[in-house]
C-alpha cells in the first residue's frame, strides 16, 4: 500500500496565513499529494505535544479534491482565534481512503503574529 505523501511543491515548507476575524487559512503552496499517492478522505491535524489539550486546536482541514488531496485548512465551527495564544505544535496527516493506517508523516507550527496569524507547516515524508 503506497502512503500518502503531500506535495511541498520544491518548498521547505508551506506557508499559511489568516486574519484573527477570519475562518479561512490561505497556504502557500496549496495542500496537495505528490501524483500517485492518493486518494485521501481525511487530514488528521492533532497537537504534538501530549500535554496539548486537543479539543483546544481550533483549525480543521477539509479535503475539496480525494485524488489530488487539495484541502482547506479552515477554523473549526464554534471557535475563535485570539492572538494572544503564541504558538500551536500540531500533526498533520493525510489519510489514504481504503486505508486508514497509510497516513503521511509531519508536523505543523503556527505562529501567530500580530493581527494576522501565520501558520508554517513542516513536513517528515517517508515512503512505507
Amino acid at each position: 500500500m503506497i502512503t500518502p505523501v503531500i506535495n511541498l511543491k520544491g518548498a521547505e515548507k508551506l506557508l499559511g496565513t489568516v486574519r484573527e476575524d477570519q475562518r479561512v487559512v490561505t497556504v502557500s503552496p496549496e495542500i496537495s499529494l505528490l501524483e500517485d499517492t492518493g486518494p485521501v478522505c481525511s487530514y488528521e491535524l492533532t497537537p504534538e505535544a501530549a500535554a496539548t489539550d486537543g479539543d483546544s486546536v481550533p483549525f480543521a482541514v477539509d479535503v475539496t479534491d480525494k485524488q489530488t488531496g487539495a484541502a482547506v485548512v479552515r477554523v473549526k465551527d464554534g471557535s475563535s482565534l485570539d492572538c494572544a495564544v503564541a504558538v500551536y505544535r500540531l500533526r498533520l496527516k493525510a489519510v489514504r481512503c481504503d486505508d486508514a493506517d497509510a497516513k503521511s508523516e509531519g508536523f505543523v507550527r503556527f505562529l501567530f503574529l500580530s493581527l494576522f496569524i501565520t501558520l508554517f507547516f513542516l513536513f517528515h515524508m517517508s515512503l512505507m
